[in-house]
């Protein structure tokens, strides 16, 4: 009876419903915004009505829509409208390259994104100078390629009234000259806010445009799920409740505003984003920087400056406390921690207040791009969720080898280890530092391949098979977000988030999954995205 037929039949001949890892030859049936039925080919028929549409997809692949563990949405979608100087190899080209983008803007300020002077040919840090000769009246910024410090001209120092008598923020650093005048390149998120308070007011209507057009983007790549962690202490929940309440929502968006929120707030926005497309996530805070920086927090010095190890960017103790405080209330935190000393600081703070409140509430560690091997077990042990970016792995391993050496460096982006210790790890990408695309990042979570040139894998043995990286991008990433009841694979009754690639990645050679496109993506059973094939 067409009462009892879905919406919608996808079938293929190669379906990765992410319950188990064998392929089904079968179907996936929708009604409303759930997954009506998951079956072979010969369980269809009673699912199919007069207005039923059916989709066949041959050996393409249907799977669950990706789940991305860490976006900063709102700058994707700035990142998306502004420069891009990635390709520049030097500070002069990286100005040209701005100057040549300016030509077509308008706006008081002009933003780029990532330059990184460690791939240019003299590696030394950019000046304010060079941009003064070409934007002598218009606020220039530019964030670094980790957005972990940014480059600006005297016309932004001056309107955010940045100058010699300036003092470092706690935790930031404005660079100076031999003279103590600023040098246009400020260090660490405390400090980069000094201008990006001033820099980011933008009309509303500009963001809600930019933010779904960026979700547009984001369905392309088949994500239909996201956590928006905050940077600058930039979270835009509000424009995403705007955007949910006249239907233009097109990714679920799970997001954590700053871990220096009071406990009131975020009780608040707990309890009033809480629907199947918005919700709240927990609080986000830093622990460290990163290695590429030198702000990254190590165990032992770095190898290229023998009596340095980082630092934190918080007061331990205080911090220590507003966490006790926030998972009384049930409210997870996540800390970002690249270097393998802040990782063990971030590990101890969590069974420290494991041990005081009693609850396992998945607080997270964002990047872990190195671990020290005592630290892997401990994970699984005190229930918290390693969020890596597999993509990250991309460009740093010559550097690695500089800044930590070969011993430190069989421990970068150690995935396998913390799959096999039994961690529940979950997969992003961290856009818009890397593109969201989530099948770039599986490649080199199984390859390993550096991408630098060096002919050789990065931890060979910290490989992961193509199962566990998918099911890190949809089930792992799911879990984090605290939605494994209803997203992260293709089960009955779950919601209706579900991609087709344009080929089946499970029988093509590794070096392929890169290439592999998204051509449908569906998300709470309507069609957001479709490409030919």
């Amino acid at each position: 009876m067409d009462h009892f037929s879905a919406d919608y039949i996808l079938k293929s001949n190669t379906v990765f419903t992410g319950a188990n890892e064998k392929l089904l030859d079968g179907f996936v049936a929708v009604k409303e915004n759930r997954i009506a039925a998951v079956g072979t080919e010969e369980q269809m028929q009673k699912w199919m009505g007069e207005k039923t549409k059916i989709y066949s997809y041959k050996d393409k692949l249907i799977m669950p829509g990706f789940c991305d563990s860490h976006v900063h949405l709102i700058f994707a979608a700035l990142r998306a409208v502004s420069a891009n100087v990635i390709t520049a190899e030097s500070e002069e080209e990286a100005v040209k390259m701005l100057y040549n983008f300016s030509k077509a803007q308008t706006g008081e300020w002009l933003f780029g994104f990532g330059w990184n002077y460690h791939y240019w040919k003299k590696k030394r840090l950019p000046t304010k100078k060079s941009l003064d000769k070409f934007f002598s009246d218009t606020p220039v910024i530019l964030f670094n390629e980790e957005m972990h410090s940014v480059w600006v001209n005297s016309r932004a120092l001056e309107l955010c009234q940045i100058d010699k008598d300036t003092p470092d923020p706690e935790g930031g650093e404005i660079t100076k000259d031999q003279n103590g005048e600023p040098t246009g390149h400020l260090l660490e998120p405390s400090a980069i806010k000094l201008i990006i308070d001033k820099a980011f007011k933008m009309d509303p209507e500009k963001e809600s445009q930019m933010i779904e057009e960026a979700c547009r983007y984001i369905a392309g790549y088949g994500v239909t799920s996201i956590s928006d962690v905050q940077v600058f202490d930039f979270v835009k929940y509000e424009q995403y409740r705007k955007l949910e309440n006249n239907n233009k929502l097109s990714t679920r968006i799970h997001f954590s505003p700053g871990i220096d929120e009071s406990v009131e707030k975020l009780v608040e926005l707990k309890n009033h984003y809480c629907s199947e497309k918005l919700m709240f996530s927990g609080a986000k805070g830093f622990v460290d920087g990163t290695a590429m920086a030198n702000t990254g927090l190590l165990l032992e010095p770095y190898l290229d400056k023998p009596d340095y190890k980082g630092y934190a960017l918080f007061d331990e103790e205080e911090t220590r406390k507003k966490i006790v405080e926030f998972s009384k209330n049930d409210i997870r935190v996540r800390l970002h921690a690249c270097g393998d000393g802040a990782v063990r600081l971030a590990l101890d703070m969590f069974e420290n207040v494991q041990n005081i409140t009693g609850k396992k509430l998945r607080h997270t560690i964002e990047h872990i791009e190195n671990i020290h091997p005592v630290d892997i077990s401990r994970f699984k042990k005190i229930s918290v969720i390693p969020s890596v970016q597999p993509a990250h792995i991309w460009g740093v391993y010559e550097t690695f080898k500089v800044k930590l050496g070969e011993e430190r460096l069989k421990y970068a982006f150690a995935f396998k280890s913390l799959v096999t210790s039994g961690a529940s790890i979950a997969f992003g990408t961290d856009c818009p530092i890397a593109v969201i695309d989530p099948m770039k990042g599986i490649y080199r979570a199984v390859t390993r391949d550096p991408g630098d040139g060096s002919c050789s894998s990065l931890n060979e043995n910290e490989k992961l098979t193509l199962s566990e990286a998918i099911l890190a991008y949809t089930m792992g990433s799911a879990y984090q977000m605290y939605r494994e009841k209803d997203l992260g694979s293709l089960e009955i009754g779950k919601l209706a988030d579900i991609i087709v690639l344009d080929r089946n990645v499970f029988n093509v050679d590794n070096c392929e999954l890169s290439e592999a496109k998204t051509i449908l993506t569906m998300m709470d059973g309507k069609i957001i995205f479709e490409d030919t094939y």
